[in-house]
């Protein structure tokens, strides 16, 4: 008998050992950060939480908050982000987060990492806006998405500006790029370069200073070329002067029209005798 209340002992030890160990392998944290008792019922009248109307890109949860109870704005366009969002491992009634540094992008954004860094360096993950259409606002003006729009209002605090319509609004055209003036001799070439934005399309001409009629007129030596680009309701307009005279120097002016008005720039073109 003394052999066999030995081994029942033995087994029962064991068994119990086993058990101990099971449960400080349970109650150890996945992560080095310490457990937290979330309830967000309680908990969300404690966060420093912003009103909806003072978020471009309204409100989502802080992943600096261990409980995603609290509530921050959105980050916007072109901001960093964590490219994920709160990721967690829950044991029943603890809740243990994951590191988290620059937040989550706003309502219409997505966070997209890019990858084309520079050797040795961190790819960085940032908010772009998923409706990248120009939109044209109540208040007459053209935003490049509906995030700018949105964040337009927020940081004006003006009354609210809605979308009025899809793409650029209309109005007179805008020289965004205007010609340089040149320097060549005689008997060689000189090209302006002249960038117009405008919706409605504009009319484009090339005028020289104190010549009544566009350019090219019946002089085979100008020519001219337009085309739409390189961005959307933008165009690009080229006056080229070849076997340069000495009465081609002047200002010459690059001049856009619609029904809504009209802008212009200019440009000298100067011209040397060759050397012989």
């Amino acid at each position: 008998m003394g052999l066999i209340s030995l081994f029942i002992a033995f087994v029962s030890f064991t068994a119990v050992a086993r058990v101990s160990t099971q449960q400080r392998t349970d109650n150890e944290s996945p992560v080095s950060t310490e457990a937290v008792q979330c309830n967000c019922e309680t908990r969300i009248w404690t966060c420093p939480q912003p009103l909806a109307d003072e978020c471009a890109h309204g409100l989502v949860p802080d992943t600096n908050d261990p409980c995603a109870c609290c509530k921050v704005c959105g980050n916007g366009e072109m901001s960093y982000c964590d490219l994920q969002t709160i990721k967690s491992q829950i044991i029943p009634g603890r809740y243990f987060p994951y590191q988290h540094t620059y937040g989550v992008c706003g309502e219409g954004l997505t966070c997209k990492t890019n990858f084309d860094v520079n050797p040795g360096s961190q790819p960085e993950s940032v908010c772009f806006c998923d409706d990248d259409e120009m939109v044209c606002g109540t208040n007459g003006k053209t935003y490049d998405n509906i995030c700018h729009l949105r964040e337009k209002n927020i940081a004006t605090k003006s009354k609210v500006i809605t979308e009025a319509s899809r793409g650029r609004c209309p109005g007179a055209p805008k020289v965004v790029t205007p010609p340089k003036s040149r320097t060549n001799s005689t008997g060689e070439r000189i090209v302006l370069h002249c960038e117009i934005v405008s919706f409605p399309d504009p009319t484009i001409e090339w005028r020289k200073e104190g010549v009544d009629s566009c350019l090219p007129g019946d002089n085979m030596r100008f020519t001219v070329h337009t085309s739409g680009g390189p961005d959307k309701f933008e165009h690009t307009t080229f006056l080229q002067i070849i076997e340069l005279e000495e009465e081609d120097e002047g200002f010459y002016h690059c001049v856009a029209t619609n029904k809504f008005g009209d802008d212009m720039a200019g440009a000298r073109v100067n011209v040397r005798q060759k050397r012989t």
